[in-house]
């Protein structure tokens, strides 16, 4: 008798499991796609090309998979969502009821790939999550999605977040969203403990070029220590901001040795060729390694330049 039984349910298991082909093809292509072994090498990405052609099909049934911890895998799904794209959507918002931090980073991620402002929200909420790596995949998504001064607004006060990376992923999202107003937040950020939030902060301040040259001018002057000067001084050399020159040549003569290295860099970058002889003379007379270093550097740049 109970063999019987277990014949039955095992040739029910069968007949429902045959009669969803679709979910078994994408269980198929999926394996293929997410898998490291050399047998299925040849068909990773043609199997994804086809998980993308599903489109509907493929995001409904891969968001059960949205919970993987195999990074493999995880780079797979977004790969495909992100293949998808707006399709995707809908499919993706109800991942982000749950509990489940890996879910939840690999969602937001997906989301942040498919660039949907109407995931806006949803991913707001997400970036209150007390895991600082949920909160900063969320916010980093946000950026990636879109949706102006409204997510610039959404996304500024991370920068003030008691963790790195999360304030990492608001100035790179800040960067994206290219709204004049998260200048003076950037510039805030160029003040940061940390070296790479830091570094983003100055990367997203580049992409904003003329707009923010008043601002970088200003730091020049205010800004908080000397290392924040000079990046601000570094900005103004990347950016070629000509008004800022008054405020860094007198930096050539000034006690810190970073301070004045920088300012050598920057000011070669704005004026040109015509500063090449100074620098010769320079640095016949400067003693630190770093800022001869710095003025050989530039040098070696202006000598790259066309005699135009």
């Amino acid at each position: 008798m109970k063999y019987r039984v277990v014949v039955i349910l095992l040739l029910c298991f069968g007949i429902a499991y045959a009669a969803n082909p679709v979910k078994q093809e994408v269980e198929r292509l999926f394996m293929q796609a997410s898998s490291g072994e050399i047998r299925y090498q040849s068909v990773v990405q043609p199997s994804k090309d086809s998980l993308i052609a599903m489109s509907d099909s493929a995001a409904k049934y891969l968001a059960f998979k949205l919970d993987a911890t195999d990074a493999r895998e995880r780079h797979t799904l977004v790969d495909i969502y992100r293949g998808i794209g707006k399709a995707a959507t809908p499919y993706l918002l109800p991942a982000l009821n749950t509990n489940n931090k890996d879910q939840l980073r690999t969602t937001s991620w997906a989301l942040g790939e498919v660039k949907d402002t109407m995931a806006i929200p949803a991913l707001a909420k997400v970036a209150k999550h007390e895991d600082y790596t949920v909160r900063s995949q969320a916010i980093e998504s946000i950026g990636k999605c879109g949706g102006g001064l409204r997510s610039a607004e959404i996304v500024t006060p991370y920068l003030h977040d008691p963790v790195f990376l999360p304030r990492k992923s608001a100035a790179a999202a800040l960067g994206r969203l290219m709204q004049k107003e998260s200048i003076p937040p950037l510039i805030g950020a160029l003040a940061d403990n940390y070296f790479a939030v830091r570094l983003v902060a100055y990367n997203s301040l580049v992409k904003f070029d003329t707009l923010a040259w008043d601002a970088i001018s200003d730091e020049i002057i205010n800004a908080p220590d000397e290392r924040t000067r000079a990046l601000a001084v570094r900005l103004a050399g990347r950016l070629k901001i000509g008004q800022a020159m008054p405020l860094i040549e007198p930096l050539l003569s000034y006690g810190d040795s970073d301070l004045r290295g920088w300012a050598i860099w920057s000011l070669g970058r704005i004026e040109g060729r015509s500063n090449n002889l100074a620098l010769t003379k320079m640095l016949t007379t400067e003693k630190d390694l770093f800022v001869r270093s710095q003025i050989q550097e530039t040098i070696d740049y202006l000598d790259t330049l066309s005699s135009d």
